[in-house]
């Protein structure tokens, strides 16, 4: 099992045309994720991004391209 959260400050740009009006918000963003190992064959791996599900975008991204919301992954890994 782990946790990870990503803290970003405000992000406000000093040269050229974007210092006029591209001042993006902080965010925080917290993911989790875990694995379990049935046997020596078969993992199990899940994990949720933005568990908040907080609306954000990206340092020096652009606001109508707003990064993903809550997002839940899983994968089955089996050998034979």
């Amino acid at each position: 099992l782990g946790a990870k959260m990503t803290h970003v400050t405000e992000t406000s740009p000093i040269y050229g045309q974007l210092a006029q009006n591209n001042q993006i918000p902080g965010y925080t963003v917290y993911d989790v994720y875990g694995s379990y190992k049935f046997n020596e064959d078969t993992t199990l791996r899940a994990a949720v991004t933005n568990v908040t599900d907080k609306a954000y975008v990206t340092a020096l991204g652009t606001t109508y391209y707003a990064a993903p919301g809550r997002t839940f992954t899983a994968s089955l890994n089996f050998k034979f």
